[in-house]
C-alpha cells in the first residue's frame, strides 16, 4: 500500500513536470513565432555600402583592358509595407591612374633664369555613377532576396593632379578631360541578416551603357615639366557589376 502511494505520487510529480515542461516549450515557441513574424513584418529604409568590382563587356571589353575597382553605396526607401522599395546609388571606381616626377616652373630669379622644383603627377581616370532604383523584397526576415530596376548617368573624368615633394605649395589640380554617358539595366542581390540593425549583402547588376569619350589609359604621355598628352576612345560601356558590403536598416 505505501509502495503504491509511493508510485503515485512520483507519477503525479512527472505528470506536473512533463506539464509544466511542455507549457514552457509551447510558451517559448509562441514568442519565438512572434518575434520572427515581427522581423518578417519590419520594413525599414536601408542604407548599403560595399566594394564594388568592373568587368567591361562587349565592345567596352575591347576599348579598355583591366577590371574598374571602387566603393558603392545605395540608398533605398520601403513604400509603407509593400514588397517594394524606391532609391538612389553612387558609386566611384578607380579607371587607372599614371604618376611621375616632373619639374614645376616656380618662376625666374633674379638674374632671369627659370627656377623649377622638384615635384610629381597623378593622372587618375574615375568613373561616377549616380543612378535611381526601383527594387522588389518580397521577404524582410532573416534572409532578404531582391531584384531591382536601375537608370542613371556615367561620369568618366580625368584629373591631374601635381604636387611638389616637399610640400612648399598647395596641390594643383585640374580636369583634362570628362564626358557622360547614360546607363540603364537590372540588379539581382541578396541581404542576410546579423543582427536588428546590421545585415551583409552581396550584389550582382548587368548595365547597359551609351557612347561615351574616355582617356585610354596606355596613351598618356608626361614630359618633365608635367605637359600631358593623351588619346581618347570612344565606345559603349556596357559591364558587369559585382558588390560586396553591408546594410544597414533604420
Amino acid at each position: 500500500m505505501f509502495v503504491e502511494l509511493q508510485l503515485s505520487n512520483y507519477t503525479l510529480m512527472n505528470a506536473r513536470f512533463t506539464l509544466l515542461l511542455l507549457a514552457i516549450l509551447s510558451t517559448t515557441a509562441v514568442f519565438s513565432q512572434q518575434n520572427q513574424r515581427n522581423v518578417v513584418a519590419r520594413r525599414t529604409p536601408s542604407l548599403s555600402f560595399g566594394l564594388q568590382v568592373a568587368q567591361p563587356r562587349n565592345e567596352f571589353s575591347d576599348s579598355f583592358e583591366g577590371y574598374p575597382v571602387g566603393i558603392a553605396t545605395q540608398f533605398m526607401s520601403n513604400l509603407r509595407r509593400s514588397p517594394f522599395e524606391l532609391g538612389f546609388g553612387f558609386s566611384w571606381m578607380n579607371q587607372g591612374e599614371k604618376n611621375q616626377d616632373i619639374y614645376i616652373f616656380q618662376g625666374v630669379d633674379a638674374v632671369g633664369d627659370d627656377v623649377f622644383e622638384k615635384g610629381s603627377i597623378s593622372v587618375r581616370n574615375n568613373i561616377y555613377t549616380y543612378t535611381g532604383s526601383a527594387r522588389f523584397k518580397p521577404f524582410a526576415g532573416a534572409v532578404q532576396p531582391y531584384g531591382e530596376l536601375i537608370a542613371g548617368i556615367q561620369n568618366f573624368s580625368t584629373r591631374n593632379i601635381i604636387s611638389s615633394q616637399d610640400n612648399s605649395a598647395s596641390d594643383i589640380k585640374e580636369r583634362a578631360h570628362r564626358d557622360f554617358a547614360l546607363t540603364y539595366g537590372w540588379a539581382a542581390g541578396l541581404k542576410v541578416r546579423l543582427t536588428q540593425n546590421l545585415q551583409i549583402e552581396g550584389r550582382f547588376s548587368n548595365m547597359l551603357g551609351g557612347n561615351v569619350d574616355f582617356v585610354d589609359q596606355n596613351s598618356i604621355q608626361i614630359n618633365d615639366v608635367g605637359d600631358l598628352e593623351f588619346s581618347r576612345v570612344s565606345s559603349k560601356t556596357d559591364m558587369w557589376l559585382f558588390q560586396a558590403g553591408i546594410s544597414l536598416e533604420f
